[in-house]
């Protein structure tokens, strides 16, 4: 798939030219493709260049920018480089928000990894508050046939995996969640 990746961008940069928004978003996949295949340490330079070129060509608040800008964090998320990874997320978090709307699918999925970044950290009353964002996000969106199973089950089996002592850092609600 990389091979099919490259051979596609050398394609396009010969016709679109080395900035068009479509080369840079596939730069982008070509990194997530690196990423699948283990082939970390180039992954992470080509997400870190779409990130560059992308905020040079289109702007910092540009929708694909905050693609690569998110995908750059997820990568960081996986490879547990959670300090750096952090920043990165509330700033695609902050400006999806903006740019998009709090029910936009880009905006839900920054809530729901930011939140996942944060309960592994530890940060359990902040990552509660933004798994209970992204829930409600969720079903404003979805409707209340989501609510169950998907919804909390995934939201807070993800959540109680963090650690023994996360059920006392939870609000009572979120406790009760955990029980049932």
């Amino acid at each position: 798939a990389a091979k099919l990746y490259r051979e596609f961008l050398k394609k396009s940069e010969a016709i679109l030219g080395k900035e068009h928004p479509q080369v840079l978003l596939c730069l982008n996949n070509l990194a997530g493709c690196l990423k699948r295949q283990g082939r970390l340490t180039k992954a992470a330079k080509l997400y870190r260049e779409a990130l560059k070129k992308s905020k040079e060509k289109l702007g910092k608040d540009h929708p694909d920018t905050l693609l690569c800008l998110h995908n750059l964090a997820y990568f960081l998320h996986g490879q547990q480089k959670l300090a750096e990874a952090e920043p990165l997320y509330r700033e695609a978090l902050q400006k999806r928000r903006l740019k998009l709307g709090n029910q936009h699918p880009d905006t839900m999925n920054s809530i729901y990894n930011l939140a996942d970044l944060l309960k592994s950290m530890k940060k359990f009353e902040e990552a509660e508050e933004l798994f209970r964002e992204h829930l409600a996000a969720r079903m404003a969106v979805h409707g209340e046939h989501h609510k169950k199973p998907w919804i909390p089950g995934r939201i807070w089996r993800d959540f109680s995996r963090s650690a023994e002592e996360l059920p006392s850092a939870l609000s009572s609600e979120g406790q009760q969640l955990l029980r049932n």
